[in-house]
């Protein structure tokens, strides 16, 4: 089973009224927008984390949005948020973000993004090898003009001449 990797999330919350030292209370709620996370033939069902502020703070782990060995990739957090200052509450429409692996994530440094459930990896049994394809045309590296030439076992490239070069530009860019 491989192990989940986890994001760090941080919010410090205050009060912008410089007359009046009202302490912000309450939690943050983070709900997966991925209906499950698959991995190693695991199913996991995320379920929302609440964090709930201490001195008007909070810090959370989270599983990592950007997880490449879960199914899906991408997924975001809805952040949902239920605070007062004194007895009033503080009104703010929910967010999305993303949790990268490893790392933390200040609320005060991130832009919200569109909710996301992830982009599903879809992925069969490998097939088949399939035929070999058509040779190409000569090519430019680094503004030389190369051809393919064979000798005895080996392939190599080499600088083209002056009436190939122009031959095989007039091919490329159909003159």
């Amino acid at each position: 089973m491989t192990a989940l990797t986890y994001g760090t999330v941080t919010g410090t919350f205050g009060d912008t009224s410089a007359a009046v030292d009202n302490p912000i209370i309450g939690t943050v709620t983070f709900t997966p927008d991925a209906a499950w996370l698959l991995s190693d033939g695991l199913v996991t069902l995320p379920t929302p984390v609440t964090a709930s502020l201490v001195n008007g703070a909070f810090s959370v782990g989270l599983v990592a949005t950007d997880d490449a060995l879960l199914n899906p990739t991408d997924w975001t957090y809805t952040v949902t948020f239920n605070l007062k200052m004194g007895q009033s509450p503080w009104n703010k429409r929910p967010i999305n973000i993303k949790v990268p692996a490893g790392l933390t994530t200040d609320l005060a440094t991130v832009t919200p993004v569109a909710a996301s459930e992830g982009n599903a990896i879809l992925k069969g049994d490998t097939g088949d090898a399939g035929p070999q394809g058509i040779q190409g045309i000569p090519g430019v590296v680094d503004g030389a003009l190369y051809e393919t030439k064979t000798h005895a076992a080996s392939t190599f490239a080499t600088p083209a001449t002056a009436a190939r070069k122009a031959t095989a530009m007039a091919i490329v860019f159909g003159s």
